[in-house]
């Protein structure tokens, strides 16, 4: 009797009186519920189980038969049949985590109780009063959004796979570009909804391949709901949970995001402008728990160009932050492809690497604030995901050098060497009078700049056409000392 020793699965031969059952004594209890339990039942609703080799106080006897009812069982849905059990699924009923994983004194929940009751009743086994039958409720359609904590507002989940499941039915769909999602297939209430985090690239935890599932549960609970309004709110900056704003981060680079014309009742995708890497594997994406000093994030690759990125336990509470974080890293990424892998970008000096990934994280945090939900004008002084690093010197901590704005001054409005009265300090900072650069030319000095002789040069062809000389020289100067010396 394997099955009542397994730890994972809660049995019983007895419909509705559910315990869990040990290997002692077993034969005791079928007997002992066998007989005033089932005695309106015909003989064919019941099967037997023979122990062979039994041993009894006076050493071995004869093969024992037992004539017992259909085995209810509540078994995990990752979990196989064993190859070797002769058995037929009657009736079968999917029960969601959180009724299976609550104890009660009897060993399954009150709601796991109902669940199968239903669906038994619904098939004429027991004898009694008829309980409504599971049945579905409607074709679930909804829309799934996420509390950003910048616009303190909830903007759309995009590209997120919902999975339906009920027992081993299993439907799925992603949402659209506003968060919308609609099932084709009639759903049962009693049934599980989870979040799977992946498309494109794998959103895992440290140090781990496997994707992140959100059991629904958390955030909705299907019992009782009208199916056709199936909207879910997600804060993660309650809990903090990076997941769902690593996977927004995400799913603007492959993607872009949609604004809705309320007045015309029409959508347009904007993108940003940095070249998506869009690699056979995807990207592991790792959602650290651990600190790590002041690093926020990682690209980790290698020679054989394996890479994942690392995300770690810094800005949970901080949407735009945590948000630029990942844009960062994918801009490594970005560039990462851009080289055609390991050899051009291993050999690509830390400041370019690191000015070009915080241009990324600039870039693209600005072009999707400015876009999701709706228009909004962005300052050319507001740094929303801290990648514009327009505090930039040379005497900074050594740390924090190589992360420069090279790329952000070519393209911004902002001259951070104006902003001080002091007679001093606007010397220390690098004077931005070039704006406004086109991202052809941006993305060009990524992928031909390779070191700082081949970034000067590409700069110096278009002068006069978008910027004087001495503009030019002015902007360079600073990073000219970096280079004298690095």
């Amino acid at each position: 009797m394997a099955l009542e020793s397994d730890e994972q699965i809660k049995v019983s031969y007895v419909p509705f009186d559910y315990i869990s059952v040990s290997n002692k004594q077993v034969e005791e209890l079928h007997l002992s519920k066998a007989s005033d339990v089932f005695q309106e039942e015909a003989d064919s609703r019941r099967y037997t189980v023979t122990y062979e080799q039994c041993i009894g106080s006076d050493g071995q006897v004869e093969n024992i038969t037992y004539k017992l009812p259909v085995l209810y069982a509540v078994w995990p849905c990752d979990k196989p049949f064993p190859g070797d059990l002769d058995y037929e699924i009657l009736y079968e009923v999917f029960l969601p985590r959180s009724a299976a994983t609550q104890k009660s004194a009897c060993g399954l929940s009150a709601d796991a109780l109902d669940a199968m009751e239903r669906v038994v009743a619904a098939n004429s086994v027991v004898v009694g009063p008829p309980i409504e039958p599971v049945i579905a409720t409607g074709y679930p359609s909804g829309i799934v959004s996420c509390y950003d904590s910048y616009l303190g507002d909830y903007v759309p989940m995009t590209n997120l796979k919902i999975r339906f499941q009920f027992g081993s039915n299993i439907y799925e769909v992603f949402t659209d570009g506003l968060g919308r999602f609609s099932l084709d297939q009639p759903f049962f209430y009693l049934g599980a909804v989870s979040f799977v985090f992946q498309d494109k690239w794998r959103i895992v935890y440290e140090n781990s391949t496997t994707i992140i599932t959100e059991k629904l549960g958390t955030y909705v609970s299907l019992a009782g709901k009208d199916l056709g309004e199936m909207n879910i709110m997600i804060d993660p900056s309650s809990a903090p949970d990076p997941r769902y704003d690593i996977h927004r981060a995400i799913a603007f680079y492959y993607n872009g995001v949609t604004s809705y014309y309320i007045d015309s009742n029409n959508s347009v995708i904007h993108y940003h402008n940095i070249p998506a890497y869009v690699s056979s594997d995807g990207v592991r994406i790792e959602a650290h728990e651990g600190d790590e000093g002041n690093i926020n994030g990682r690209f980790v690759y290698n020679i054989l160009n394996k890479y994942h990125i690392e995300i770690k336990n810094k800005n949970r509470s901080e949407s735009a932050r945590l948000m630029g974080t990942v844009w960062h890293e994918l801009g490594h990424y970005s560039q990462f492809g851009l080289l055609n892998g390991y050899s051009k970008f291993n050999s690509r000096d830390k400041l370019l690497k690191e000015s070009w990934a915080s241009y990324a994280g600039w870039e693209m945090g600005t072009s999707y604030y400015s876009r999701v939900n709706g228009f909004r004008v962005i300052n050319s002084d507001n740094d929303i995901t801290g990648q514009a690093r327009q505090n930039w010197h040379l005497s900074i901590d050594s740390n924090m050098v190589p992360y420069s704005p090279l790329f952000v001054d070519l393209r911004d409005n902002f001259d951070q060497s104006s902003i001080y009265t002091e007679p001093e300090t606007p010397n220390v900072l690098p004077s931005d009078r070039i704006r406004g650069l086109s991202y052809d030319i941006i993305n060009r000095l990524a992928k031909d700049g390779g070191n700082w002789t081949a970034f000067k040069n590409i700069l110096r062809e278009y002068v006069p056409a978008h910027y004087t000389e001495r503009e030019l020289d002015d902007f360079l100067f600073y990073w000219d000392i970096y280079y004298e010396s690095n």
